[in-house]
């Protein structure tokens, strides 16, 4: 695991205040399906998509959302032009569907036409996807209408969420819980306050559920293995274990034992003490980067409307 408060020093509050000023009120990732285009063309097309949702004021790469923007091409035409030499002419339809990850319903949609001239096919739909643009009034619709259909929906099921969030703690799927909870958006006045406040909860549970798995983790190894280089490895896994768990009395209570049986002074590593606000405010980011990387990972099983 990584160690989240350990590695949060003197730049957290600088960390937490930028990634506050890159945040956007209702984040929508980009995924592009396989088979979509080329698979030289693939990367482009992603990019492309995210310079266009990120114009929008709704880009999201390290943002929880669970909400997605996906393309569909339909090919209306692709002839060889009488000029010299003779080039690929490609019209199609480009569609956009915004769905929710989690579901699969599918909430705005738009379709607009594209054109791309080169001397191949993949170069003429490369060439159709860079033309791909945020600057066009039916783009520009849709997004207005995802935007709102977000906030609708939050506001709407917010509480079904945080309820969601807490049976998933309950069974200790933290990484989950946290997630739904980190992608409530600001926007959605009480319900995001709300949703902060347990995301919090729930990753102080995150802290002891872990640091109880490397605790045991920790005594099993030590006795298997009481020497000087099973005391490394046990001390290394100890300290993983965050000085806010409950069990950390536990765990320097092990590295005692562990001098006293190799006949040398051990101790954890040393932590920074940090303000109660500092602490709360590391974990709502550390919270959050345990929603994101749990949604980084969410794909969809299927695409509706994708041929």
């Amino acid at each position: 695991m990584k160690r989240i408060l350990a590695t949060y020093c003197a730049m957290a509050l600088f960390c937490i205040c930028a990634f506050a000023q890159k945040s956007y009120d209702t984040p929508v990732r980009v995924i592009v399906p396989d088979g979509v285009v080329a698979a030289e063309n693939q990367q482009l097309l992603t990019d492309r998509l995210q310079a266009v949702v990120t114009s929008k004021g709704m880009g999201s790469i390290d943002q929880a959302t669970r909400f997605f923007v996906y393309p569909v091409f339909v090919e209306l035409g692709d002839v060889l032009s009488g000029s010299v030499p003779p080039m690929h002419v490609v019209e199609m339809e480009l569609s956009l569907y915004v769905a929710d990850i989690l579901n699969g319903k599918v909430y705005t949609q738009c379709t607009c036409p594209i054109k791309g001239v080169g001397r191949t096919d993949i170069l003429a739909y490369r060439n159709a996807i860079k033309n791909i643009s945020g600057d066009n009034p039916v783009v520009d619709d849709m997004f207005e209408r995802t935007r709102s259909e977000i906030v609708s929906y939050y506001l709407s099921e917010g509480a079904t969420i945080i309820a969601e969030a807490k049976t998933c703690a309950s069974m200790n799927d933290y990484e989950k819980a946290l997630y739904l909870l980190a992608c409530i958006p600001s926007c959605c006045s009480g319900i995001y306050e709300t949703a902060q406040e347990e995301m919090v909860n729930v990753y102080v549970r995150y802290v002891d559920y872990l640091a109880e798995k490397l605790l045991a983790q920790a005594r099993a190894l030590w006795a298997s293995t009481q020497d000087r280089e099973g005391a490394q490895e046990v001390i290394s896994i100890l300290n993983q274990i965050e000085p806010t768990a409950k069990c950390y009395p536990q765990a320097e209570e092990l590295v005692a034992e562990i001098s006293k049986r190799i006949g040398e002074e051990w101790e954890l590593e040393k932590h920074l003490v940090y303000s109660a606000v500092e602490l709360e405010k590391m974990r709502i980011e550390a919270a959050r980067e345990v929603g994101v990387a749990f949604g980084t990972h969410q794909q969809p099983t299927s695409f509706l409307h994708y041929r």
